[in-house]
């Protein structure tokens, strides 16, 4: 990650074809997110 710049983070494959197929999925990514970038990134 770059200082300054725009990052955005997509729900979606190509097409409509979800990346977070279960509930539980899209947690754990925030979990993930949370843990690795929480204290780096302003969301």
């Amino acid at each position: 990650m770059v200082f300054g710049q725009s990052y955005h983070i997509y729900n979606h494959a190509n097409g409509s074809e979800n990346i977070f197929r279960e509930d539980e999925n899209y947690r754990f990514f925030l979990q993930q997110y949370a843990k690795y970038l929480g204290d780096v990134v302003d969301t």
